[in-house]
């Protein structure tokens, strides 16, 4: 039997790479023996009569996977399809942009960088001491470029 599994980090630029598992025909039983035993042993002693043992890999893949899903899919759920705002005039449609919904962060990261300059402009100024000239010769030719 080869089971597909889809990890995150097999992303790459948008391509997905499946992990192929082979598993021989009688090991996947003790697979779910073991998947058993373990929600057993997880599950609280009033809930244990409920834990039942998987028939398939499938269900067993897609109970480990519930949980991951449903954390994803509370926090995801609504980035595809903004709604539009309330209107009060008569206009037909309003032209929401999308990539509104999606945090735009580039002016911290410029802030960011800009500070991260200038602390390095001032650290080289500090330690060239006397010499102005030279650090600013050095800011222009390592640093800017």
């Amino acid at each position: 039997m080869k089971i597909r599994v889809l990890y995150e980090d097999n992303i790459k630029n948008g391509h997905k790479n499946y992990t192929t598992i082979e598993i021989p025909d009688g090991d996947y039983s003790v697979m779910l023996d073991i998947d058993y035993e373990q929600r057993l042993a997880e599950a609280k002693p009033e809930k244990k009569a409920e834990v039942q043992r998987c028939k398939t890999l499938q269900e067993m893949f897609d109970l480990m996977n519930s949980k991951e899903y449903n954390h994803w899919r509370r926090y995801h759920r609504h980035l595809g399809n903004p709604k539009t705002p309330y209107r009060k005039d008569d206009q037909a449609e309003d032209e929401t942009d999308v990539m509104d919904t999606f945090a735009d962060n580039s002016q911290e990261i410029e802030r960011s960088n800009q500070y991260e300059y200038e602390d390095v402009c001032k650290w080289i100024r500090k330690v060239l001491g006397k010499k102005e000239d030279w650090a600013d010769m050095f800011i222009a030719v390592r640093i800017d470029g």
